[in-house]
């Protein structure tokens, strides 16, 4: 048998394939397949409109905005008011009769507990 043996796997030097081939088998692909692809918009969109558009106004909520610097160039105000709210306002002892009290529900399982007015009759 004559001849240079097949390499699986690996590519010699003049065998490199282009980025353009790439993008161009990508987009040859995209085109055979459009409709597949054209139902999976629908998707997306709806997980860009309720789950990524509400972030924004999350991110308003700890912020001073300021309409002339926009959402990302005005400050972070939680940051300065943090320690303020964990040290005073009862925070901490609040914190711990909550957590006393979801240990006691774990141990002993009252029904209706968790949510009140929803245990049955």
């Amino acid at each position: 048998m004559q001849g240079k043996v097949p390499t699986i796997g690996r590519q010699s030097g003049t065998q490199k394939a282009k980025t353009s081939d790439f993008w161009l088998t990508v987009l040859k692909r995209l085109k055979q397949d459009k409709y597949l692809y054209s139902m999976l918009l629908p998707v997306i969109g709806f997980y860009v409109l309720f789950k990524y558009v509400p972030m924004v106004g999350e991110i308003i909520a700890f912020k001073n905005y300021r309409f002339v610097d926009g959402i990302f160039g005005s400050p972070m105000g939680w940051i300065q008011a943090f320690p303020n709210v964990i040290c005073k306002c009862g925070f901490l002892e609040n914190f711990e009769k909550y957590a006393a009290v979801k240990r006691v529900q774990s141990v002993f399982r009252i029904p209706g507990a968790d949510y009140p007015g929803s245990s049955i009759k």
